[in-house]
């Protein structure tokens, strides 16, 4: 597959996106996918809204989702797969990507693979009344609330409200990888092992192709 291929998917993510939503209320945002019936219960709700936004404005323009290899469905396809991610600025640089074997398959039959990435300052909640909110509307305790209780573990912050920066295209090719990070993340629910994912330095943003979208 030649490079412009994959310029032709950014050069249509830099049209489509240009009226992306900039500030992002947590309280608004999980009403919204609470009412569209997707992912409202999840702690983490800044990824999974950017997920929906993504969906919302891609559908009539890529495939979503696109490739699966294993039980790893990608976020979207064009003429590469490509993953949305969400990265508050506040975490550090690192980002954590996908599945190791998923993107190393994903590379090997395309060449390329892509990840749609929003850059976002947030604010967190600091006297856990977001948190309390949250669960109220929920409801009930979740599976992986309860393992964690278990296992004494602590509880992280809640994202109270995100402003979006900027979103990265960046795209990886096979001699990429050497860049990336090995990542062993956690245990599942049931107490699993979670399956090993790549992770990347963003101040290694240069050494790899990539377009920014800033936020109007």
């Amino acid at each position: 597959m030649s490079e412009n291929k994959y310029i032709e998917d950014i050069n249509k993510f830099n049209l489509l996106f240009q009226n992306f939503p900039k500030y992002w209320d947590g309280k608004s945002c999980i009403n919204e996918m609470r009412s569209k019936g997707r992912q409202w219960r999840q702690m983490e709700w800044c990824g999974w809204y950017f997920e929906l936004k993504c969906k919302e404005i891609l559908k009539n323009h890529f495939s979503l989702p696109g490739d699966k290899f294993g039980n790893v469905e990608f976020d979207c396809r064009g003429n590469i797969n490509w993953d949305f991610k969400n990265h508050a600025i506040q975490s550090g640089t690192n980002i954590i990507l996908n599945d190791k074997e998923a993107i190393d398959t994903s590379l090997n039959n395309n060449q390329y693979h892509g990840f749609i990435v929003s850059e976002c300052d947030v604010k967190y909640d600091e006297d856990g009344s977001f948190k309390k909110w949250h669960d109220q509307l929920k409801g009930r305790v979740s599976s992986y609330q309860l393992e964690a209780k278990k296992r004494k573990a602590n509880s992280r912050k809640r994202k109270v409200s995100a402003e979006l920066k900027q979103i990265i295209f960046m795209v990886l090719n096979q001699s990429d990888l050497s860049k990336l990070i090995i990542h062993k993340q956690g245990r599942n629910a049931d107490g699993a092992n979670r399956k090993v994912k790549y992770q990347f330095d963003l101040r290694k943003i240069n050494e790899i192709y990539h377009q920014v979208l800033d936020a109007k």
